[in-house]
């Protein structure tokens, strides 16, 4: 939660291209409805750390069953699981049962998620701070809490907690994760420790005296919620936003991958993360895509009809918008939008799109710009 970082963090930014599979090149299923998640950037962070510490790289990810493909991806999805195997898999062949408190002291937020740069867009640390609430999903994701907050700031005589709402769980290694990284991120921000006390959840563990050296403030064990108290006064420091254009730049970016992880709890949404990359293909049947879902075809059509729609229906107007995004972006023809969406047939493109728009597909075609003088070619 660096808030005063150089904006290196750009580099680590890619973009989804039009596509919101954001499970691609990963070899982990996962399923975003019920299961907690966590970025590729998320997990390959921890991994970079642990080799620096000594651990085997192949070792590592072989003991969590994780594949160089399932970093491959920036907004690529993984289980939870594969994080924790990571964290305790680094802790044992490192020999540190520190091994999370100490990655999240050394490893800074922006490296491993885009909630932290997209602080650097606020004017004060509390408006940070609520920017890496809104986007803090994107490194992991709770189902349980949908687009609720993660964090809640309570502001207290005492000072102002930060608190973690994520539900109870057995693992301790993440509160260390994150409130180390935290902890380090506010006092680099402040340019002094801001901090002062940690509660959390699980038992004192054995390797007590790593809190002490981490954070430096008494410490709660077995309290009733993850929670670190800050002073109160930091969340009025005036901070330097990064330029507008850049944070909306990163704000865009943001907001299509979280869209990419709502699409995914409902059927739908991960229908047309099956059909999308198909639109061209004949390989559009109900089957093939209840057998990419693993479900049946029965199956398949009752959910969607719980959510109101039928598979017909969803194909069509996924046909519809990918159309839209084709012609309205230019650089293609009618004919090649056609194609691009499963018609080998121009003239039925343009009945179904007439349908869809109560106009011509020509219509919707971006004109391309004339090319500048100075690059005119002379004769």
């Amino acid at each position: 939660m660096a808030l005063h970082q150089s904006y290196e963090f750009a580099r680590s930014v890619v973009m989804i291209a039009g596509d919101n599979d954001v499970t691609r090149g990963a070899t982990i299923s996962v399923d975003l409805a019920t299961q907690v998640t966590v970025s590729a950037t998320y997990v390959r962070g921890v991994v970079t750390y642990a080799v620096t510490r000594g651990v085997d790289r192949g070792a590592l990810l072989g003991a969590a069953g994780v594949h160089e493909a399932d970093l491959a991806v920036d907004d690529a999805r993984l289980p939870m699981d594969a994080l924790i195997a990571v964290l305790r898999t680094g802790a044992a062949q490192s020999h540190d049962p520190a091994f999370a408190l100490h990655c999240g002291d050394y490893v800074p937020c922006e490296q491993v998620s885009l909630a932290s740069p997209l602080g650097q867009s606020a004017t004060t640390v509390l408006g940070a701070l609520q920017q890496v609430n809104r986007y803090a999903r994107l490194g992991i994701d709770f189902p349980t809490l949908g687009a609720g907050d993660r964090f809640r700031i309570d502001v207290s005589a005492a000072g102002a907690w930060f608190i973690d709402l994520r539900p109870h769980d057995t693992w301790p290694e993440i509160t260390e994760l994150v409130f180390a990284r935290i902890a380090r991120g506010t006092a680099r921000a402040a340019g002094r420790s801001v901090l002062r006390a940690v509660h959390v959840t699980h038992a004192a563990p054995a390797h007590g005296d790593a809190y002490r050296n981490v954070f430096r403030v008494p410490m709660v064990f077995g309290s009733t919620r993850n929670a670190l108290l800050l002073d109160a006064t930091f969340l009025n420091t005036p901070l330097t936003p990064a330029p507008a254009h850049v944070a909306r730049i990163l704000a865009a970016e943001a907001d299509a991958r979280l869209q990419a992880i709502d699409a995914q709890r409902t059927v739908r949404g991960r229908v047309e993360l099956v059909l999308r990359p198909r639109l061209a293909s004949a390989d559009l049947g109900v089957e093939r895509v209840a057998s990419a879902l693993a479900m049946s075809r029965r199956t398949l059509h009752r959910k969607l009809k719980t959510e109101g729609v039928t598979f017909e229906t969803t194909l069509d107007e996924l046909r519809r918008s990918v159309a839209l995004e084709r012609l309205q972006s230019g650089g293609v023809t009618v004919s090649e939008a056609a194609a691009l969406v499963g018609f080998s047939d121009p003239a039925a493109f343009s009945r179904a799109f007439k349908r869809w728009t109560g106009e011509r597909p020509s219509a919707a075609v971006r004109p391309t710009a004339p090319p500048s003088p100075a690059y005119r070619s002379r004769s």
